[in-house]
């Protein structure tokens, strides 16, 4: 006799990974009564007016949650702006690459 759990899929198993349960066995459910809309923008760098129309755009298109991308700032930190608030980390010395999230 064989038992398998009510969430688990009959068939093949995808090939290249091995499965890895990292929840020893027992499986939780979440629920969230609320619905957040989540986005990512590459913006190939970030500067005042592009921060302005990220912040519109969030508006108008009701994004709670945006991850940037390309922002290129120096250093780490966060500030807020009109009730956003922005998360950013890049380079230490150089203006390349760089995250940030603005929720």
């Amino acid at each position: 006799m064989s038992s398998t759990r009510s969430n688990e899929e009959v068939g093949p198993k995808p090939k290249g990974h091995p499965t890895v349960d990292v929840c020893g066995g027992e499986r939780k459910v979440l629920c969230c009564n609320e619905q957040f809309n989540i986005g990512t923008w590459n913006v190939r760098t970030m500067n005042q007016v592009k921060l302005d129309v990220i912040k519109h755009e969030m508006t108008r298109l009701n994004i709670d949650v945006l991850g940037i991308s390309e922002l290129k700032w120096t250093g780490m930190g966060h500030f807020t702006s009109d009730n956003h608030h922005i998360f950013y980390c890049g380079q230490e010395s150089r203006s390349r690459n760089g995250v940030a999230i603005i929720v």
